[in-house]
Order: structure tokens, then sequence, then C-alpha cells
């Protein structure tokens, strides 16, 4: 019975591993737009992942303190899936792993992307690229331009 949920769950992390490589891709390339498109897709996915553990929970009645935690629901899985369905409860937890692996590597990418966007963005308005600090008196030193004169105008 909640081994067709696990084969739906399998489904779901093979989607999610699929679109995590394409995001990877697409941050690498900068395109924005499939970016947009990719993070509204990975939101999709993730609340059909939500939604089919609300159903095990219910159609189990165990506690809601599950709920929203993939490797509880996972050992779900384990616990009421027949032992020839062992094999999948073992794919599903490589395949969270992966999930977990790609979008924590996706996530590192984007904040360097973020990150050089901003340097590019201070030194086109004539922004110190240089971190804030505190003078000794404990007031944020002001920040010192680049140029006297922007590059550009945001």
């Amino acid at each position: 019975m909640q081994c067709n949920k696990a084969i739906e769950l399998k489904k779901i992390f093979e989607a999610m591993v699929a679109l995590l490589e394409s995001e990877h891709q697409i941050i690498r390339s900068r395109d924005t737009d499939a970016l947009a498109t990719v993070t509204h897709e990975k939101e999709t996915l993730a609340k059909q992942l939500e939604l089919l553990g609300q159903q095990l929970i219910r159609e189990l009645k165990l506690s809601d303190a599950i709920q929203n935690n993939t490797s509880k629901l996972l050992t779900l899985v384990d616990t009421y899936c027949s032992q020839d369905d062992q094999t999948l409860a073992q794919s599903l937890r490589k395949l969270s792993a992966k999930v977990q692996e790609l979008n924590n590597r996706n996530g590192i990418l984007l904040q360097s992307v973020m990150r050089i966007n901003e340097q590019s963005l201070n030194i086109l308005t004539g922004r110190s690229t240089k971190p804030m600090t505190y003078q000794s008196s404990g007031l944020l030193k002001s920040e010192q331009t680049i140029s006297p004169t922007p590059l550009a105008r945001a």
C-alpha cells in the first residue's frame, strides 16, 4: 500500500536530480530567465514531496512531528515496505543524498556568482569593494570610493 507512495517518492527525487543538474548549467551560463523557471519547478517538486509526506502520515495515522523531514519519511518507507521493497528504500536514500549534494553545490555556485556580480557593480558605480570596518571609536568607517567619478550609474 504505502510502497506505491515510495515509487512516487522515487520519481520526485529523480525529477529533482535532473532539475538540479539543469539548474547547475543555468547558473553557470547566468541565464536569469531560465533560473527563474527552474526555481519555480523546484518549488513545485518540493510541494509534491511535502504533500506525499502528509498523505503517508495520514494513511499511517502517525504524528505530525515527522512532517517536512525527508530522513524520517525515508524511515517510514523502510518500516512499512516489505523486505522485497528494501532495494527501493535504499535507492530512495541514495537519491535523497544526491538531491541534497546537488542543491548544496548549486547554492555555493549561486553565492559565488552573486558575489562576483556585487563586486562588478561596486566597480562600475565607484563604490569601495573593501569590507566595511569600524574605527577605534566604534563608529563605522565612511565608505571610500574607488574613483571620484563612477563608471556607470545603476
